[in-house]
């Protein structure tokens, strides 16, 4: 399966990096845990895009292809708000 992958900057001005895995059905949203790439889900996105769903994920800040955090590490908070912006794209 080909991935696009798209940069959507989020309202903090920071710029995720979201990835794209095809599909036309219900949208499914993949975040991967802490310490890890968006793109860890392929496995898990080929089988939902095989079954009829459209499925992205995303890098939260500090991970993958996003932008670091401003300051260090994102508290769990900052992890969690990045996930509508995313949600969005």
């Amino acid at each position: 399966m080909t991935r696009r992958q798209h940069s959507f900057v989020a309202p903090s001005g920071l710029t995720l990096a979201v990835h794209e895995w095809g599909g036309a059905g219900d949208p499914v949203l993949l975040a991967h845990p802490t310490g890890f790439h968006g793109v860890v889900w392929q496995p898990v996105a080929d089988r939902l895009v095989a079954q009829g769903r459209r499925v992205w994920s995303f890098d939260f800040l500090g991970h993958g292809d996003s932008d670091p955090p401003p300051a260090g590490p994102s508290p769990w908070d900052g992890l969690a708000a990045a996930a509508p912006p995313g949600r969005d794209h």
